[in-house]
């Protein structure tokens, strides 16, 4: 009976052990499984905000770059390079590390003018009519980034190339070449998710352009082992390539297209899966010996539970929310439209759409500066916030200096009076803003919704 009751016990022992163990193996891959999909969310939000700055940055430079080609066009070759100096002067102005060269081609490929001055030994006189970027500018007499290449320097450069013309006809190329390394701290390093993690710019046929150790290869391959998100297609977790090699092990990628002067790319950004998990992997190497093991386990499940939820609601904030403002961000606003618009559809409830930005706000940020604007912008977040109806009434910082607020329940006679007096609060500031005010129609969808309330905005803004 002794041997029998001792049986009983080890077996009751070890169905006791493996059930707590089996409860805990399912556990750990669900909030595994869970957590790796919340960084991914995280991940591709904050690579969309770094897509839009690099963005923002390349036209900025461009539109310098348009106007010296327009009045290389209308002037003298005697009065080039004062011109050209003149621009060299302002774009390198905060961007010392980042632009290297400011350059001319003429018509046949060959270099004409190029400053530092000290550079013109290797350009001037040189023929570059064979580099692709020329003869596809010539042809299209479209701007575009080119692909890495070596600079005289050793080091690689990528450029910034605008063709500029003669009474109509193609005349040459003016070009900016610019550090991949500094260029690629300056925009995207901030961004690190963990060790490991690093983000990269690629052309549609995959050849890297920015990226801290993969510049000048090409993305063979992305494999994918499953979706973190069945209606978000860009965010991964799987494998990325570069040419023969496989980065591993498996990396959580976030993707976003960017288009710049008609070109498509794709800006991506990978991290280890490790980075994404809740608790280690090692936790499952501790010896199986004694019960009390199993008791630690459940102890441990529960606390890296409630860890989780508290992550869980810390990343959502932040996914959703703008830093600054402390509003909804763009990307929430395009998530809460189309769940409104369906409910002001089913119930033919009203739905109103307000969208604003500050008059003058670049003049007040170029006399006063960013951080005087920051402040601006934060106060305009404190007054809507006051100003609707809390859990019912939503306020997005759109982008820049724009708005958009979501009014529910509410007609747009009802919406004018709210934006009224949010424009007596903000009047205050000695500033002012300009607000499109739309009620939404049926058969409208979100592009159509967004659009009418920026007619309405920009016809405001016409009006003052």
């Amino acid at each position: 009976m002794k041997k029998l009751r001792l049986a009983i016990i080890i077996i009751i022992g070890i169905f006791t052990i493996s059930s707590v163990l089996a409860i805990f193996f399912v556990s750990y891959n669900a909030l595994t499984k869970e957590s790796i999909a919340l960084f991914g969310e995280y991940q591709l939000a904050l690579t969309q905000e770094a897509g839009k700055r690099f963005a923002d940055w390349i036209e900025k430079l461009y539109g310098e770059i348009y106007w010296l080609s327009r009045f290389l066009g209308d002037t003298s070759e005697e009065a080039w390079l004062p011109l050209m100096q003149d621009t060299w002067e302002r774009i390198r102005s905060g961007n010392k590390r980042t632009i290297k060269e400011i350059w001319l081609l003429d018509k046949e490929g060959k270099g004409k003018l190029i400053l530092p001055i000290d550079a013109g030994d290797f350009f001037i006189g040189r023929s570059f009519s064979y580099r692709a970027y020329f003869k596809r500018v010539k042809k299209t007499l479209q701007p575009e980034l080119t692909l890495p290449f070596i600079g005289n320097d050793g080091r690689y450069r990528i450029a910034l190339v605008v063709p500029f013309k003669k009474d109509g006809k193609f005349n040459g190329v003016i070009g900016i070449s610019l550090s991949p390394e500094t260029l690629y701290r300056s925009q995207f390093h901030f961004l690190r998710l963990g060790q490991g993690s690093q983000m990269a710019l690629a052309d549609k046929e995959g050849n890297v352009i920015l990226s801290p150790m993969y510049i000048g290869e090409k993305i063979s391959l992305l494999k994918e082992k499953e979706k973190l998100y069945p209606l978000n297609s860009r965010v991964i977790r799987g494998k990325i390539f570069f040419g023969r090699r496989g980065l591993s092990p498996h990396s959580i990628i976030a993707y976003v297209p960017l288009h710049l002067f008609g070109y498509s790319y794709t800006l991506l950004a990978f991290t280890p899966q490790q980075e994404a998990l809740l608790f280690p992997m090692s936790v499952l190497r501790l010896p199986l010996v004694f019960t009390f093991i199993a008791i630690g386990f459940i102890i441990l499940g529960f606390y890296s539970f409630w860890e989780r939820m508290k992550m869980s609601d810390k990343l959502y904030k932040l996914s959703v929310t703008d830093g600054l403002t402390k509003l909804r961000n763009h990307h929430n606003f395009y998530t809460i439209l189309p769940r409104e618009i369906k409910r002001a559809e089913r119930y033919n409830r009203p739905l109103t759409l307000i969208m604003s930005d500050v008059d003058g706000f670049k003049k007040y940020n170029d006399t006063y500066g960013h951080l005087e604007g920051d402040k601006v912008l934060e106060k305009i977040g404190e007054i809507l916030q006051k100003s609707l109806r809390a859990g019912i009434d939503s306020a997005f910082r759109y982008g820049g200096d724009e708005f958009a607020i979501l009014l529910p329940e509410t007609s747009v006679e009802e919406a004018r009076k709210i934006a009224g007096r949010i424009r007596e609060n903000f009047a205050d500031e000695g500033l002012s803003l300009s607000m499109g005010v739309v009620e939404w129609k049926k058969g409208w969808d979100e592009k159509t919704f967004v659009r009418e309330a920026d007619r309405a905005l920009y016809k405001m803004k016409k009006a003052k």
